[in-house]
């Protein structure tokens, strides 16, 4: 399982960033979820997401604790993507997930 992306130190004094590599990491055959590879607090960026049957929940997760509590939780959603202001304190380390309507998940992967 994915080791998660964190949060680095501010660059201004008004953001964050969050850098992740936009690699991912299949539990079923088609289903994957993409990130940017920066992602900037206060910033919205959009995660891609798919190849299974929708609807979709997207989650962000503690770095590396798949089973964890979601540390933000998105609606189910039948698009393949969302937009997601950042809205996590500075090095907070993370692991996005997507689940499909048969269950199966997919995570990011920190390299």
């Amino acid at each position: 399982m994915g080791a998660g992306t964190a949060l680095a130190a501010p660059t201004a004094p008004t953001s964050s960033r969050l850098s992740a590599t936009g690699v991912t990491e299949s539990h079923a055959a088609d289903l994957t979820i993409d990130t940017p590879v920066l992602l900037v607090a206060g910033q919205t960026v959009t995660l891609s997401f798919g190849g299974g049957p929708g609807p979709y929940t997207v989650r962000v997760l503690p770095a590396g604790q798949v089973s964890g509590q979601a540390l933000k939780e998105f609606p189910a959603t039948n698009n393949t993507s969302l937009e997601w202001t950042v809205d996590l304190p500075a090095n907070t380390p993370v692991t996005l997930s997507v689940t499909d309507d048969t269950g199966q998940t997919a995570y990011t992967i920190h390299g």
